[in-house]
Order: structure tokens, then sequence, then C-alpha cells
């Protein structure tokens, strides 16, 4: 059996089951070794991270006219050493 993609060209591309599945494997790749590299960061960027998203999706929810949820307070992050 064939999958049949639609590109951004709007032209429809046939894949083979096999090149589908190579296809696949290397987007789950990708995947695995991205969460690898995130879980490696030290939890400082972790929650800095977290914090930025937390602010992103308020500012789409207001966009769109929706209701906010409480972020949490920057300074939850640990300062500097200033030493």
């Amino acid at each position: 059996m064939a999958f049949v993609a639609g590109g951004t060209s709007g032209r429809r591309v046939l894949m083979s089951d096999e090149a589908m599945r190579a296809l696949a494997e290397k987007a789950f790749e990708a995947k695995r070794l991205h969460r690898t590299k995130l879980a490696r960061l030290p939890i400082e960027r972790k929650l800095e991270i977290l914090l930025d998203l937390q602010r992103t999706v308020n500012e789409i929810a207001r966009a769109v006219g929706r209701p906010t949820k409480a972020e949490w307070p920057r300074e939850i992050l640990p300062r500097p050493d200033t030493g």
C-alpha cells in the first residue's frame, strides 16, 4: 500500500510503505534526540522554558478572548552567582 501526502506546492506525492517507514523512523529519531537534549538541560533553564511557555499560552488566550491562567512569578528562578 502507498501513502499519498500533500506537498506545500499543492502537488500530491506518492510514497511507498518503505519510504514512509524510513521517514517516520527519521522523525522519531530526531524527536528522541531532541528530548534527550532537553532532559540534560539544567533545572534553571527548564524553569525558564516553562515560564516562557506559560506567558505564550496566556498571550494567545488573550488574543482570542479566552481567560488566562496564573503564571508563576519569575522570582522562582535562581539568581546567578555574582561571586
